[in-house]
């Protein structure tokens, strides 16, 4: 184990991807570390205890506490099919404080080494060793072409957070889209169980309760700030629930029916239990009248939403697919930040703009920083260095030597750990 907690450190110390996958690869032939990273990235492994539950055993717990196997990997496959209770998660608390590698095994249970590394990245040295949680994600609409007369189903765009929720033998677990699991929504857990069915995964969006009629971007904030707290029972979040399907389909990849199937089995199951915490996204338009997604899209825009999205009639397939269409006025993407500057004029002493590399050519990112941003930003500016950052832009462009850049970038999020480049 102590090698593996040094190649841990080595990638910890890096914020380069390419980096990461070297130091992976020149370690491939140590079993225990490909084991470790397995048990740890694997999203359908899950050990059922939170950061904050276990900070809060890991006083009290005793040797006496200590599981009857003390092999990792075997404790580990029984906590992955038990249902999670008190005795369960004291074994864990004392097997992590009475460890040698306390701080590495924690890191195990908790499904998170702080590495920066996906799935991606490790399946690249060890093929197919960890299955990649992936969701339905949209293909812009400008690039797709519809048939004449092709049915669609219009909703809006959400401007919260991604989040799957799985409902396997009457118990409901959360995660994100990246297959992170989030604990703590118990409001919308009670009333997933209370739906009928079982064995199915609800796809959809977080956002708090917008009381105070924020817009799009505080009410996004107000909205991580519920979701990434570490509070065993968050409050005042709404479960915006755009799609289903059965859990073996999700596995699979790619569900059997078509979307008004799916779509009319969701409104149905909640229609008839009339949740306070869950909602199904209503659809906006359904028809073969294309003429009428632009004249959505503004109504939409009018009233400082993000945009729609447009359901083709066609399967839930677990990639970036043509299914699903996003329409919006402002794109996005995730870019790596190469460099920063320092402002001018009131700026002076904090950061101006974050350079990032978009397709082989420096963009500079100066837009979208709050005060507080711009300050906490530019103190820790070496270490954003090599971070992905989520940039929000009207168009791309390019100059007469065919160098692209983007107009009207705005900075919008620094990305998780790990996260890659996407120019989609």
């Amino acid at each position: 184990m102590n090698t593996v907690f040094e190649v841990v450190n080595k990638l910890r110390a890096t914020n380069s991807n390419k980096e990461k996958a070297v130091i992976l690869a020149a370690n491939k032939e140590n079993e225990l570390l490909r084991d470790v990273l397995e048990y740890t990235y694997d999203p359908f492994k899950r050990y059922g205890i939170s950061e904050k539950n276990m900070d809060k055993l890991m006083d009290s717990v005793e040797v006496e506490d200590l599981p009857s196997s003390l092999e990792l990997f075997e404790f580990l496959d029984l906590l992955s099919v038990s249902n999670s209770n008190d005795s369960l998660k004291r074994q864990i608390c004392a097997y992590v404080k009475f460890n040698k590698y306390s701080e590495l095994v924690k890191g195990i249970f908790l499904k998170d080494l702080k590495i920066g590394v996906s799935a991606t990245t490790i399946n690249k040295v060890w093929k197919g060793l960890v299955p990649k949680f992936e969701v339905q994600l949209a293909k812009k609409y400008s690039d797709v072409k519809l048939e004449p007369e092709e049915l669609v189903f219009v909703t809006e765009k959400l401007d919260g957070i991604r989040c799957v929720a799985i409902k396997s033998d009457n118990e409901v677990k959360f995660f994100t889209r990246q297959g992170k699991e989030i604990f703590g929504l118990n409001d919308i857990c009670r009333d997933l169980v209370e739906i009928m069915g079982d064995k199915m995964v609800y796809d959809g969006e977080l956002l708090a309760i917008n009381e105070n009629e924020l817009n799009s971007g505080d009410l996004y904030r107000k909205t991580t700030s519920i979701v990434n707290s570490k509070s065993e029972d968050k409050k005042g979040v709404i479960f915006h629930v755009f799609d289903m399907l059965s859990l073996e389909d999700f596995q699979m990849g790619c569900s059997t029916n078509l979307y008004a199937d799916r779509k009319m089995m969701l409104n149905l199951q909640i229609m008839m239990m009339d949740p306070e915490w869950v909602s199904a996204v209503p659809v906006l338009y359904w028809g073969t009248d294309h003429s009428k997604i632009p004249e959505i899209l503004a109504q939409v825009e009018s009233q400082d939403k993000e945009g729609i999205m447009v359901n083709r009639n066609m399967p839930y397939e677990c990639k970036r697919t043509k299914s699903l269409l996003k329409v919006k006025t402002m794109n996005t993407c995730d870019l790596e930040v190469i460099g920063y500057k320092e402002g001018t004029g009131r700026n002076k002493g904090r950061l101006g703009s974050l350079v990032v590399s978009y397709k082989n050519n420096q963009v500079d990112v100066g837009s979208g920083f709050s005060d507080d941003q711009r300050g906490i930003y530019w103190e820790q500016r070496e270490s954003l260095i090599g971070r992905v950052i989520e940039v929000q832009y009207f168009e791309e462009s390019s100059n007469e030597k065919g160098e692209f850049s983007l107009r009207f970038p705005i900075f919008k999020e620094v990305r998780e750990l790990g996260k890659e480049v996407s120019y989609n």
